[in-house]
């Protein structure tokens, strides 16, 4: 009983810890990955994993093959480094930590995920390979095993949320968090994922930009104090 009181105390100073760190997310943004979770879990609750899949499946475009085709790399993992590298050469170190510190986090987070805890969950891919009717794009190697969670989604939410956080300006925040979400449904629409692993890769996303700063910023509070 001591131990879960202990717990649970442990947890409340952490919460007021990063209390600064989450209101800087303003109600708006918040709104809108609440609708993107309602939607997705509505979905999901509803019709399943595999007959949520199959529906989106069925909507489909040239230009939306386009479109998702391409923008399904803003999640590729290249870009921490990306992001690391422009923020060190713009002398903002903190940030580049940011980003440094999220992305072995989502490296480790979801090597867990798919190689241990979920280790050969089918994509769309696999469970549907028989399938004649699904629609596919052209140039887009599917993958068969590793579903849950989707990387790709992770990541795009972890640079949405760390983007976001840092943005001054509110129509740069709407850009970010709608091209996470924008990613997540691509890999859907790729039949790369079903919609359970872009909800839950979106959720892991934010969680490990949270901790990333709230890593970052313990530990140069601390080499502060060691300075003074």
């Amino acid at each position: 009983m001591r131990y879960i009181f202990d717990s649970m105390q442990q947890f409340h100073l952490i919460i007021q810890e990063i209390r600064p760190i989450l209101t800087k997310f303003k109600i708006p943004i918040i709104g809108i990955y609440g609708l993107f979770l309602i939607g997705s879990g509505l979905l999901l609750f509803l019709f399943g994993k595999s007959e949520s899949y199959l529906m989106i499946n069925r909507f489909h475009h040239p230009y939306l093959d386009v479109l998702f085709k391409y923008i399904t790399h803003l999640g590729d993992g290249a870009w921490f480094a990306i992001l690391a590298v422009l923020f060190a050469w713009r002398k903002r170190l903190a940030v580049f930590w940011y980003f440094v510190g999220a992305g072995v986090l989502t490296g480790l987070v979801t090597y867990l995920f798919k190689h241990y805890l979920f280790d050969f969950e089918p994509r769309p891919g696999m469970v549907f390979r028989y399938a004649e009717t699904l629609h596919l794009v052209d140039g887009m190697r599917l993958a068969t095993w590793n579903s849950f969670p989707s990387g790709h989604t992770c990541s795009a939410f972890v640079y949405a949320t760390l983007l976001i956080w840092l943005a001054k300006s509110s129509s740069a925040q709407y850009l970010y968090l709608s091209l996470a979400i924008l990613v997540g449904m691509s890999r859907v629409y790729l039949s790369q994922h079903f919609v359970r692993d872009i909800l839950v890769g979106s959720m892991l996303g934010i969680g490990i930009a949270i901790a990333s700063l709230y890593i970052v910023n313990k530990l140069y509070a601390f080499t502060q104090k060691r300075k003074q």
